[in-house]
């Protein structure tokens, strides 16, 4: 016993010791290991070094470390680390950057979690006295062979740098003609966008185009005009997928639509290194601007990518209103405002005509300040009122099918002259009768000149010779708000809006300031924001009326759309263009556009079938269609055969889970949507007349049918353990699931 106590006695002392350390020492630094600093979530560590960079990400889930390496960097400046913090799970590292002449600019990244997504902010703090901008950087780059990815692009497929089309292409693309490269690849041949690739070298424009001198970048392109048919190096929604598919390991990087900035550029270089670069962004001294970053780790699918992207920011991809996918079948561009065949066109899965009589006296004038009982000339030359244009859309309501008015921001008038050859004479209230009178008494402030113009004379000109004009600008913002507002008040039967010609919202307004933009080393207003601007006036107008608001973008940006419900591709027939639309809509209504026979090519079915397969509707033949397919014996029945299968595409939501739909030996492409008729799967471009589908989630009470062109009624089929077998017909099958 003696020794029992001599010996309690030797150990306390050191019991002691040891309570009184824990009680009292300080908290363990994030300093794992030399070199660098860790935080973790449930799922995921990150490891950041003493430089500030993302040195390796630990999927704790698979028990895999990625490789995966990450850097801030300032173009043209060098970067010293102040301080790296650690505050409630998250990484705060200050640095101070500074460029050639010598001005400084501070930035604090921050590394926290939110969720099961890694965030990663940068808030940058300019000094000094003069603004500056330079391109900022975010750089992955990952040591690990036969990786793939993939993205929201127009086109999977590898091509040369810097490739540009010259505009001239266009028309023969819109003709159906097929236009080729610098390096031999098909501009306008359709390309699945659903697939992933090695990681070659690449480049691709966020939108489509990033207007300014090339000569300063080669990024940036000079036209005045942009056609998305020009090029297909571009993509939508800002988000990459990394996969390592033998271990079915994938890491996503998303941008925020909040703060993604004024023009952007993904690029793939031969390091397997991922750069995207923000441009044209105003570092004004005592001003913070910030990005948002976020990485999230998952199956080596591009579902995933999409799926938690999608779930993030929600309110970019679903519409305001959703009875905007009552507006959804095939489409017309029509100044048809009489008899045609509507059993015919129902049959066509027909549904909405953007109107096209253009009803408006010139361009930007879309309802006249008249009295009810009084009337106006239209630009086609008709003399109407509004009852007439209100009982053309209660006739086509009366049929079944919807109308989407005409808008425009950013174009006025038509045959617009030099200042001072305008009648100012006529009377205040009837000044807007001569769009020159108008422009010039009364929204001359928002003409958009060439860039730093000094004469004010040089317009950018336009269809019917309208000119350019800047949304942003206060006096034609209320313009355009006077204008929703009519249409409102005048139409009983108005529905809503398609606004037109976003191409031109790639432009900077030189001759105005809105004080986040940098364009040719000076303060400019980019159309960008001037369009933001305008529309966060006059959709939420027409939301509060039950009306819904479509765009025709040329320019594909996701902080374009979330404002809008729907989109109207006027080049629906481009391959690039649906593609990239085709993300942008995953859960909105996509209406696209086919200019002419010849644009739908030599497989008719494969026009369709790729439309399915996006969830997309093309144009359907219709009487008076302007610039756009005409009814022909031949298109008809294509659409006649193809209508069943359109039909069930109302209310389409992708279905984003990971590996929720295989085809057994990929002898066809699938796709798989939510929609009001229950679960719906393309089966399109065959090569079998029968494959299988391996679908998740199917009950064993659930009903399972299929339909093919050509055919009227749906076959009931059988499952087999999740795996369905499809009989095709002309390689292509609609699959229908949902409980009776």
């Amino acid at each position: 016993m003696k020794k029992l106590e001599k010996r309690w006695m030797q150990i306390l002392p050191f019991m002691l010791f040891v309570i009184l350390f824990l009680l009292f020492a300080p908290p363990v630094s994030a300093e794992k290991n030399p070199g660098t600093y860790e935080i973790e979530s449930s799922n995921i560590r990150l490891t950041v070094t003493l430089k500030g960079e993302i040195y390796s990400i630990f999927d704790k889930k698979s028990k895999r470390n990625i490789p995966f390496k990450g850097i801030t960097v300032f173009v043209g400046c060098s970067s010293e680390v102040i301080s790296i913090d650690e505050e409630q799970q998250a990484l705060i590292v200050k640095k101070k950057v500074v460029n050639d002449n010598t001005q400084v600019l501070y930035t604090t990244e921050v590394f926290s979690f939110e969720n099961d997504l890694l965030r990663w902010e940068l808030k940058i703090l300019p000094e000094g006295n003069a603004p500056w901008s330079t391109p900022v950087q975010t750089i992955w780059s990952i040591s690990q062979p036969g990786l793939k990815y993939w993205t929201t692009w127009g086109d999977p497929r590898p091509e040369k740098q810097g490739v540009h089309l010259l505009q001239a292409a266009d028309e023969k693309i819109l003709n159906g003609e097929v236009v080729l490269t610098d390096n031999k690849l098909p501009t306008n041949v359709w390309a699945d966008p659903l697939v992933t690739q090695p990681l070659f070298p690449r480049k691709l424009i966020y939108g489509g185009s990033i207007y300014g001198d090339p000569e300063k970048d080669d990024n940036f392109d000079p036209w005045i005009n942009f056609y998305p048919g020009s090029r297909r190096n571009y993509f939508s929604v800002p988000v990459i997928g990394l996969y390592n598919e033998k271990q079915n390991i994938g890491v996503s990087l998303g941008f925020s639509p909040e703060n993604i900035g004024v023009e952007a550029c993904l690029e793939v270089t031969n390091e397997n290194q991922l750069i995207f670069s923000r441009y044209n962004n105003r570092f004004t001294p005592g001003k913070e601007l910030s990005f948002s970053t976020y990485i999230n780790l998952h199956e080596a699918d591009w579902r995933s990518s999409m799926a938690w992207y999608v779930d993030k920011f929600k309110d970019w991809f679903n519409p305001v209103n959703p009875n905007v996918h009552e507006f959804s079948g095939t489409s017309s561009y029509s100044f048809e405002t009489g008899d045609f065949d509507v059993d015919k066109m129902k049959k066509m899965a027909y549904k909405t005509n953007w109107d096209a009589t253009f009803p408006f006296p010139y361009m930007g004038l879309f309802l006249p300040d008249v009295n009810h009982d009084e009337g106006w000339l239209s630009w086609r030359g008709e003399y109407l009122t509004f009852k007439k244009i209100d009982d053309y859309y209660k006739q086509m309501q009366e049929k079944g099918f919807r109308v989407l008015s005409y808008f425009n921001v950013t174009e006025f008038g038509s045959n617009i002259l030099e200042k001072g050859k305008y009648n100012m004479r006529l009377p205040e209230r009837k000044q807007w009768v001569n769009s020159n009178t108008y422009l010039y008494k009364q929204l001359e402030p928002a003409v958009l000149y060439y860039p730093h113009d000094t004469t004010y004379t040089n317009y950018i000109y336009s269809w019917d010779r309208s000119i350019v004009v800047d949304p942003g600008e206060p006096v034609y913002a209320n313009h355009l708000v006077e204008q929703i507002n009519r249409y409102i008040e005048k139409l009983p039967h108005f529905e809503g809006i398609t606004i037109d010609r976003l191409d031109w919202t790639r432009h900077y307004n030189t001759h105005r300031d809105d004080g986040v933009s940098w364009f040719n080393d000076a303060p400019a207003r980019s159309l960008h924001v001037s369009w933001n601007s305008i529309i966060n006036k006059i959709a939420p107008i027409l939301h509060d009326k039950n009306k819904v608001l479509f765009i025709n973008n040329h320019v594909k940006r996701l902080d374009d759309i979330k404002q809008v419900d729907g989109i109207f591709d006027e080049f629906g027939d481009v391959a690039a263009s649906i593609n990239t639309n085709a993300f942008l809509c995953v859960n909105k209504p996509l209406l696209g556009w086919c200019h002419n026979k010849a644009a739908i090519g030599n497989d008719f079915d494969a026009f369709m079938q790729k439309h399915l397969h996006l969830g997309m509707y093309p144009m359907a033949p219709f009487p008076a269609n302007d610039h756009a397919l005409l009814p022909d014996e031949e298109v008809d029945q294509l659409y006649l055969d193809y209508g069943q299968l359109l039909k069930v595409m109302k209310g389409k939501n992708w279905v984003l889970e990971p590996g929720v739909i295989k085809v057994v030996g990929n002898k066809a492409k699938a796709n798989i949507f939510k929609t009001d008729s229950g679960i719906i799967i393309p089966v399109t471009f065959g090569q079998d007349n029968v494959v299988t589908l391996k679908v998740k989630g199917i009950k064993n009470t659930d009903k399972i049918e299929i339909i093919h062109p050509g055919e009227k009624e749906w076959t009931t089929i059988k499952t087999s353990r999740g795996r369905l077998k499809i009989p095709l017909k002309r390689g292509c099958a609609m699959v229908r699931i949902y409980s009776p």
